[in-house]
């Protein structure tokens, strides 16, 4: 992935680069295309690195291993009852826009160190196009674009601010 900023937020165009990528936009341009077509309201949901319970559990156990290269998935993570709930909200929110695309995401990355420190170290380039700062653990994708609708705001904003909410604190993982 060629990132030119971080944090990425919601005007970052997808850059499919594999089979799998490439499916889940087709899948969102076909729901706007049901939208579009039919009126029929969709959202899709971008699901950002699923923990599952076990999951979770065996980091909280372990905890988490020093961060030793890069990763294209921006160190993102989510926890399964969390995507569970966000979905929940969606189903139940009445005024959706008539498509939307939705990322799903913990409110902090799933690494270690301090995110400017990961930066610095195995992103220099990347570390001179920060945006915003990234303070602590901070993730690197960030819902900062307005919300098209204000309804949808609660449910994107549930899921990235949900530290202390729901199942779990995504702090409750990190060492120290």
């Amino acid at each position: 992935m060629r990132y030119t900023y971080i944090p990425i937020d919601e005007t970052f165009p997808p850059v499919p680069e594999d089979p799998y990528s490439l499916s889940k936009l087709v899948n969102e341009e076909t729901c706007a295309a049901f939208h579009r077509a039919y009126g029929m309201t969709t959202a899709a949901f971008r699901f950002a690195g699923v923990w599952s319970i076990e999951m979770y559990e065996k980091r909280l156990a372990e905890g988490l291993q020093p961060t030793t290269q890069w990763s294209d998935d921006l160190y993102q993570w989510v926890h399964l009852t969390d995507i569970v709930e966000g979905i929940r909200l969606a189903l139940e929110e009445s005024n959706l826009p008539g498509y939307g695309a939705y990322t799903l995401s913990g409110a902090d990355t799933r690494c270690p160190e301090p995110t400017a420190e990961i930066m610095n170290k195995l992103r220099p380039d990347l570390a001179q196009n920060v945006l915003t700062p990234l303070e602590g653990h901070a993730p690197c994708s960030q819902l900062t674009a307005p919300a098209r609708h204000s309804n949808m705001r609660r449910v994107s904003a549930w899921v990235i601010n949900s530290k202390g909410t729901g199942c779990c604190s995504p702090d409750a993982v990190r060492p120290g």
